[in-house]
């Protein structure tokens, strides 16, 4: 471990103080920059700004004592980082100071009490990369450092110095120096900002102390002091040299030598005592110092300061001091003060700006360049006329003025040293440079034209056309002004006819082929060629005309009131423009030509507009470098070299055209706002990268876009479309509250941004998926599909089989129809036939005598009854298909009371119901009927019974028919042994065919039972 003390320090800072002495003046030459404020405007939740740091995607990101911010271009939005832990979402508010770190890998490190945060802008997610509770007051117990190969160094509170890889696993802690040395800068109040620690590749710098700062040594670990006898304000590092301010000097050491290399005093230029500073280097080549309320520019070697201030040439700070620099990737300088945060464009704009700073009035009305002394001379209303010298600052402390001399509408030189100024209405002059004098002009005895040439308007112009001539424009005509020396020689009107008040001359313009062109205060635009013949210029709008200017392709252009005209050299009309194509004004107060091209550059009372007769329009305003938004008439010239020099409200700009072209750094575009359905999305990571997810019924869309880049966000030019919802491009300066209401789908929103001082076009896509609801995706109609086959397939299978076994009912009803009649046939076979014979023998037996004829007639009645009641039966059940239950009992009980009727001396008793809703097929229905009325009939014929009854009885089962008689009875088997049970057969037949249970209990003496059963369940419709 090696400790060095720089002995020979004193002596150096000495020496180095007495030089410096001798090489800086007291006053700085001042470097003009754009700045902008952030403040409570934008958000800023308070004044005690104390890190910050930009992403890769060029988010700005801060700490304040009661919060972490974003800035996304337009405000700064406040951030509570969301955290997925165990599929949990935890929310971690931040109420304190943190510390930034930017990883080589683009993460962002970001120091708070609850540990070390990694934060990835690609992904837009949060991670609680090293979880550590800080104890006590401490605001954080880790601050990174730097990344080396090793890994990232951080300062650990109560272990030193230690090492993490970039996963945030502890890689080894490094014993060095005394821990509570750096537990103590952890937990110092002067920690809340990093102007105290600076870092490179090798070495971590820290003021350890009022007068001390501590060099650490990445590579061997070994560590020096280097010691002040002045309180030391900040710390910077570059590559190389290490710079470190005091109250008194800015220092800059070498790293590997550790030598003094320079110093460069304060005292020169700060009357005050230094009490606050803080010190960056950008780069190699640069470094920015801040002494109290002043920021100044030196380079790498402290030498060429420049003090910055704003376009106006006023401090950038008003009030206060810097706690912090911060510069970044996009060119831009943070400045973090006491009262709020100052932003400054650190790239050269290509337009200078020259104004006196103490003057009543800047409001430039005419110019001319010296060519031979390199001096601007500026002619102003209400202030009179300004000179500046060659590296355009003013020559004068104030301008020169008199009484009668303060508008001046046109200057031009007629000597050495002695310029024509012509006033508005105020007369002419002759300005001595070198005397710094002013006479009146004496014009020629006798010259009518004197007041004629006094009596000018505003927008009056002057030309030069060759070493002795002058074009005067005036209110009644335009002379042609011959002077020799500073005299006038002649003056001449041009236009051949008397113009009245009302029409007065506005400006007039020679163009090259010796025409006359001339513009009128109510927009008539006439031209006189060189022999004298003169014509109205045809333009569609009649507004005032201010000026005229003649490209390199010889093309003339006309500015007014109210846009702009381009006309061949004859006056025909090649085109306009307007603010519809794209000017920032239609009012054009001034133009000239750019080399080489059909194009020019013309003011406006909105700024400057580079327009090509192709219809290309760069604007550039206000916010670009421009003395105001607001130009003036005929203020505009182009020197031998190619400079432009354009005069406005507030001063004077001046530039190269070339520099306009690619002078400006690309931004990172970005979407900054996303709405869904009215409510705003929390940017901590709802959406990630360029790609956005939705719901069917988060449709309704709500974009802010920004650049981030050294411009304000809403002073690049945007255009964007939405592929899959549009094919036109959209354009916009301020691209927020872009609207979408979206159908289910996939779509890319195509964003485009540039600037007129960005040579190119950043293009950025975003990914915007709306997920259908699940009846609408391609797997639901898939399964539908398959569902819509499988019940397809089923139907039909359903269908074949009712359908099949229909045509199987058919067959097998058709089957027993046709079994039925055959039966029927047979039946009526044997059973009419049998009556039918027996009839005929028994009219056989009648013809022969001897034989009872009463018992004879009553059998053939009874016989010929049985065929009528089997032949009725029969036909009823093959007239039909089914009967209900209730048609057939209705049957048995006429049936029962017929033979009631017929057989007085046996009484009928019929009791019970059928079972309701039951269909039966006829050719059960028919044997049902028949066993009845066999059963019955037999018990009348053959019992010899006084009571006959029939009853029914029905379950959910089965259908019970019982008929019982109280006669005489018989024994079973001996009558079927006797063969004599024709009938009884007949019986059990017509059973068995329908699956009716069937059986006859009889016993001799005691009557006889016959009953069958349906089973319910076997009943076939």
């Amino acid at each position: 471990m090696k400790l060095c003390k720089y002995p020979v320090y004193f002596f150096f800072v000495f020496v180095a103080a007495l030089n410096t002495k001798a090489q800086i003046k007291s006053v700085l030459p001042l470097k003009k920059v754009p700045v902008n404020t952030i403040n409570y405007e934008q958000g800023l939740l308070n004044n005690e700004t104390a890190t910050i740091i930009t992403d890769t995607l060029g988010f700005t990101w801060m700490s304040t004592t009661t919060g972490l911010q974003r800035y996304n271009g337009y405000t700064l939005e406040n951030i509570d980082p969301v955290i997925n832990h165990n599929t949990i979402r935890i929310t971690i508010r931040i109420r304190s100071r943190i510390y930034f770190y930017k990883l080589k890998n683009g993460n962002l490190w970001i120091s708070c009490k609850k540990g070390v945060l990694e934060y990835n802008p690609f992904t837009n997610v949060f991670k609680n990369i090293i979880p550590v509770d800080c104890a006590g007051d401490d605001v954080f117990a880790i601050m990174p450092l730097c990344e080396t190969k090793e890994g990232v160094w951080c300062i650990k509170k109560g272990a030193g110095f230690v090492i993490y890889n970039t996963n945030g696993q502890l890689k080894k802690a490094v014993p060095s120096v005394n821990i509570n040395i750096l537990d103590g800068i952890i937990g110092s109040d002067n920690i809340k900002s990093s102007s105290i620690i600076s870092s490179n590749q090798d070495h971590i710098f820290i003021r350890t102390s009022t007068n001390t700062i501590l060099d650490f040594n990445t590579r061997n670990y070994a560590f020096d002091e280097i010691k002040s006898v002045e309180e030391i304000l900040s710390v910077a590092c570059n590559t190389h040299f290490l710079y470190f301010e005091t109250h008194d000097y800015l220092f800059k050491f070498g790293i590997s030598d550790e030598k003094l290399v320079n110093s460069y005093p304060f005292k020169y230029i700060n009357k005050q005592i230094v009490v606050s500073g803080c010190v960056h280097a950008i780069g190699n080549n640069r470094v920015i110092v801040t002494v109290n309320d002043q920021v100044i520019e030196l380079d790498a070697n402290l030498n060429n300061p420049k003090l910055l201030t704003t376009f106006n040439g006023r401090p950038i700070l008003l009030t206060g001091s810097v706690e912090h620099i911060y510069h970044d990737a996009l060119q831009r300088i943070w400045l973090l003060t006491n009262d709020d945060i100052k932003r400054i464009q650190d790239k050269e704009i290509p337009f200078s700006y020259l104004k006196y700073p103490d003057a009543n009035s800047n409001f430039v009305r005419c110019l001319y360049f010296d060519e031979h002394t390199g001096q601007l001379l500026a002619g102003c209303i209400n202030g009179g006329l300004q000179v500046y010298d060659k590296a355009s600052n003013p020559l004068w402390h104030e301008p020169l003025q008199i009484n009668d001399f303060k508008d001046v509408l046109a200057i031009d030189k007629l000597s050495t040293n002695t310029y024509l100024i012509i006033t508005w209405s105020r007369g002419w002059y002759l300005l001595n440079l070198i005397k710094r004098e002013l006479t009146v002009f004496n014009f020629p005895a006798g010259e009518s034209s004197k007041k004629l040439l006094y009596n000018n308007t505003f927008s009056s112009n002057i030309q030069r056309l060759n070493d002795s001539t002058l074009l005067v424009a005036c209110v009644a005509n335009v002379f042609r002004c011959v002077f020799r020396g500073n005299n006038l020689i002649s003056v001449k009107p041009l236009l051949p006819f008397y113009r009245s008040v009302d029409d007065r001359v506005n400006c007039a313009f020679y163009d090259s082929n010796g025409a006359l062109w001339v513009g009128q205060y109510h927009g008539e635009v006439y031209r006189i060629d060189k022999n004298g013949k003169g014509e109205v210029v045809g333009l569609p709008e009649k507004f005032g005309t201010r000026c005229f200017a003649e490209d390199d392709k010889h093309h003339i252009w006309i500015g007014t009131n109210s846009g702009l005209y381009v006309c061949t050299l004859k006056g025909l009309l090649l085109k306009s423009f307007n603010k519809r194509s794209g000017l920032l004004n239609d009012c054009i107060y001034s133009m000239l030509p750019l080399p080489g091209k059909s194009a020019v550059i013309a003011s406006s009372n909105m700024g400057l507009s580079d327009i090509s007769l192709s219809g290309n329009i760069k604007n550039y305003t206000k916010e670009l470098g421009l003395q105001d938004n607001e130009f003036n008439t005929a203020a505009a010239l182009m020197t031998a070299s190619g400079k432009f020099y354009f005069g406005g409200v507030n001063g004077i700009n001046s530039f190269y055209p070339s520099a306009l072209i690619e002078s400006g750094s690309n931004p990172v575009l970005n979407m900054t706002r996303l709405v869904v359905n009215d409510s705003t999305y929390n940017s901590s990571g709802i959406w990630k990268g360029d790609a956005i997810h939705l719901n069917y019924d988060q449709n309704h869309l709500q974009f802010d876009f920004a650049a981030m880049g050294p411009l304000n966000a809403d002073k690049y030019f945007y255009k964007y479309r939405l592929i899959g919802f549009e094919k036109n491009w959209q354009s916009t300066n301020l691209p927020i509250g872009i609207r979408y209401i979206l159908q289910p789908g996939n779509y890319t929103l195509e964003v485009a941004c540039s600037s007129d001082l960005s040579g190119t076009e950043v293009k950025k896509n975003f990914l915007i998926a709306i997920h259908p609801p699940f009846w609408l995706t391609w797997w639901f109609f898939f399964v539908m599909g398959l569902c819509g086959i499988g019940a397809m397939v089923l139907i039909v299978t359903y269908y074949n089989k009712r359908k099949y076994q229909k045509t199987l009912q058919e067959l097998i009803v058709n089957q027993r129809l046709q079994s039925q009649r055959e039966r029927i046939s047979r039946d009526l076979h044997d059973n009419l036939g049998a009556q039918a014979n027996a009839i005929f023998y028994g009219t056989e037996l009648l013809k022969q005598n001897g034989i009872d004829g009463h018992q004879l007639v009553n059998n053939l009645h009874d016989t010929a009854g049985d065929m009528l009641t089997v032949l009725r039966e029969t036909l009823w059940a093959m007239k039909i298909n089914e009967v209900e239950a209730t048609d057939l009992w209705l049957r048995v009980l006429n049936f029962s009371r017929k033979i009631g009727m017929y057989y007085l001396d046996i009484k009928m008793n019929i009791s019970g119901a059928p079972p309701a809703m039951l269909a039966i097929n006829a050719s059960m229905a028919l044997n049902i009927i028949l066993i009845v009325q066999e059963a019955i009939n037999n018990a009348i014929r053959h019992s010899e019974a006084s009571v006959i009854s029939v009853s029914s009885y029905s379950n959910e089962h089965s259908w019970r028919i019982e008929i019982v008689d109280d006669g005489k009875g018989f024994d079973l088997l001996a009558l079927k042994k006797k063969a004599e049970s024709y009938g009884l057969d007949n019986m059990a037949e017509r059973a068995r065919e329908s699956n009716i249970q069937f059986a006859i209990n009889s016993v001799p003496s005691h009557g006889t039972k016959v009953f069958l059963e349906i089973n319910l369940q076997n009943i076939e419709s």
